[in-house]
């Protein structure tokens, strides 16, 4: 397909220490002259002072996720779903399996109430936005434009113990017909919300290649008590997933990654 080949891997020009999942935070009060703040909720927690053409400052704050898993639509040989809640990757993928069948794999990624509640007391006053931001370990068989979208999920579920290509099949967590051992999902392949809490990106072979997600309104409708924070799932859009030509493979460093930049 000549729309697929490219092949990219992590970049080194951005001014952070890992590649961590983060989520950043937004807030501009710049008609005091107080400092706004841009957090990331990542496992580092530092402070950088930047300057923005409105003249405001900001700030960088990490913190870690709480819990994070790849879910996969192929099961094993023996028919069984695996957890891969400790892999040090997180994977979206989009392709056909051995017998033709479209397959797909998601991300499901969660930040803790408490965090967030606190970098939300403490670290911002007025106004803010909030992207959730993963670095891009390699991505191979890209078409020429692709979008993830980032869904509300809707209930609890459980990391697991579990690494991608396990054999046996750990089912210790959640997987693709699973939200924890012996409690399924409604829906296979993760329960979640498309609604106004919803976002997208979309991303062509010029672009950087790492998630930079908005989430602003699932951060400020968990903030006001509306919704519950149960965390989010990215996935390829419909018409782009469980593809049965072509493949699309995206791979993100995830929390239990122990690949640290300078």
């Amino acid at each position: 397909d000549g729309s697929h080949g490219a092949n990219y891997c992590g970049r080194g020009d951005h001014p952070v220490s890992c590649r961590m999942p983060c989520c950043h935070y937004t807030d501009a009060t710049g008609s005091t002259g107080c400092p706004g703040l841009l957090w990331h909720l990542h496992l580092e927690r530092r402070y950088e002072i930047r300057r923005t053409r409105q003249h405001y400052r900001m700030a960088i704050y990490r913190i870690y996720p709480e819990k994070d898993a790849t879910i996969l639509s192929e099961p094993n040989t023996a028919g069984v779903y695996g957890n891969a809640g400790l892999d040090e990757i997180l994977e979206v993928r989009s392709y056909p399996d051995d017998d033709g069948i479209g397959r797909s794999s998601r991300i499901l990624i969660k930040f803790s109430d408490r965090d967030i509640r606190s970098a939300l007391s403490t670290k911002v006053s007025g106004s803010y936005s909030a992207s959730l931001h993963l670095y891009l370990a390699d991505g191979a068989q890209l078409p020429q434009d692709y979008t993830l979208e980032a869904h509300r999920i809707s209930g609890s579920w459980l990391q697991g113990t579990g690494k991608l290509g396990d054999s046996p099949a750990n089912t210790t967590g959640v997987t693709w017909t699973a939200r924890e051992p012996g409690n399924n999902w409604a829906i296979a392949g993760c329960d979640f919300t498309d609604d106004s809490n919803s976002s997208s990106q979309t991303f062509n072979l010029l672009s950087n290649l790492d998630i930079d997600i908005d989430v602003t309104s699932y951060i400020t409708s968990f903030e006001g008590g509306s919704i519950n924070n149960d965390g989010i799932v990215l996935k390829f859009e419909d018409n782009q997933e469980n593809e049965l030509t072509s493949s699309i493979n995206l791979k993100y460093f995830g929390s239990n990654t122990s690949t640290v930049f300078p």
